[in-house]
Protein backbone atom coordinates (compact mmCIF):
# COMPACT_ATOMS: atom_id res chain seq x y z
CA UNK A 1 0.00 0.00 0.00
CA UNK A 2 0.97 3.49 -0.90
CA UNK A 3 1.50 5.56 2.45
CA UNK A 4 -1.50 7.86 3.07
CA UNK A 5 -4.07 5.96 1.16
CA UNK A 6 -7.55 4.63 1.83
CA UNK A 7 -8.75 0.87 1.74
CA UNK A 8 -12.44 0.34 1.82
CA UNK A 9 -13.22 -2.73 2.56
CA UNK A 10 -16.92 -3.94 1.63
CA UNK A 11 -18.17 -6.31 4.89
CA UNK A 12 -22.18 -6.83 3.17
CA UNK A 13 -23.41 -8.21 -0.17
CA UNK A 14 -24.19 -6.27 -2.81
CA UNK A 15 -27.23 -8.12 -4.61
CA UNK A 16 -26.10 -7.91 -8.38
CA UNK A 17 -27.78 -6.01 -11.00
CA UNK A 18 -28.50 -3.47 -8.39
CA UNK A 19 -27.90 0.61 -8.91
CA UNK A 20 -28.33 3.98 -7.19
CA UNK A 21 -28.57 7.26 -9.16
CA UNK A 22 -25.83 9.85 -8.32
CA UNK A 23 -26.68 12.86 -6.93
CA UNK A 24 -25.95 16.41 -7.96
CA UNK A 25 -22.93 17.74 -5.30
CA UNK A 26 -21.21 20.64 -7.24
CA UNK A 27 -21.77 23.61 -5.55
CA UNK A 28 -21.80 21.97 -1.97
CA UNK A 29 -19.00 21.88 1.09
CA UNK A 30 -16.97 19.00 1.02
CA UNK A 31 -18.44 17.33 4.45
CA UNK A 32 -22.32 18.02 2.65
CA UNK A 33 -21.03 16.30 -0.28
CA UNK A 34 -19.34 13.47 1.78
CA UNK A 35 -22.95 13.17 3.44
CA UNK A 36 -24.94 13.04 0.35
CA UNK A 37 -22.97 10.69 -1.71
CA UNK A 38 -22.76 8.50 1.29
CA UNK A 39 -26.36 8.77 2.06
CA UNK A 40 -26.94 7.37 -1.63
CA UNK A 41 -25.04 4.18 -0.76
CA UNK A 42 -21.68 5.94 -2.80
CA UNK A 43 -17.97 6.11 -1.80
CA UNK A 44 -16.11 9.37 -1.93
CA UNK A 45 -12.60 11.21 -2.96
CA UNK A 46 -11.72 14.60 -2.58
CA UNK A 47 -9.12 16.70 -5.04
CA UNK A 48 -8.25 20.15 -5.15
CA UNK A 49 -8.72 22.50 -2.21
CA UNK A 50 -11.55 20.28 -0.28
CA UNK A 51 -11.17 19.57 3.36
CA UNK A 52 -8.15 22.00 3.61
CA UNK A 53 -9.11 25.22 2.78
CA UNK A 54 -12.32 26.78 4.70
CA UNK A 55 -15.08 28.21 1.79
CA UNK A 56 -13.90 25.74 -0.54
CA UNK A 57 -17.04 24.23 -2.75
CA UNK A 58 -17.72 21.07 -5.34
CA UNK A 59 -16.70 22.65 -8.89
CA UNK A 60 -16.97 18.90 -10.61
CA UNK A 61 -17.73 15.48 -10.37
CA UNK A 62 -16.11 12.23 -12.05
CA UNK A 63 -19.32 10.88 -12.28
CA UNK A 64 -22.45 12.93 -13.89
CA UNK A 65 -25.58 13.82 -11.52
CA UNK A 66 -28.67 11.59 -12.83
CA UNK A 67 -25.78 8.73 -13.99
CA UNK A 68 -26.98 5.22 -12.55
CA UNK A 69 -24.02 3.10 -10.55
CA UNK A 70 -23.26 0.29 -8.52
CA UNK A 71 -23.83 0.75 -5.08
CA UNK A 72 -19.85 1.50 -3.22
CA UNK A 73 -18.90 3.20 -6.28
CA UNK A 74 -16.67 5.94 -5.71
CA UNK A 75 -17.25 9.65 -7.29
CA UNK A 76 -14.23 12.09 -6.74
CA UNK A 77 -15.65 15.44 -6.10
CA UNK A 78 -13.35 18.34 -7.45
CA UNK A 79 -12.92 21.22 -4.82
CA UNK A 80 -11.90 24.76 -5.15
CA UNK A 81 -12.11 27.70 -2.70
CA UNK A 82 -14.93 30.38 -3.41
CA UNK A 83 -12.10 33.31 -3.93
CA UNK A 84 -10.78 30.86 -7.14
CA UNK A 85 -11.35 31.52 -10.49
Amino acid sequence: LIADSTVILYTEEIPKGSTVEVPNVVGMTAADARATLENCGLNFAVSGAGRAASGAIAVKQSIEAGDSVAPATVVSVEFRNESSD
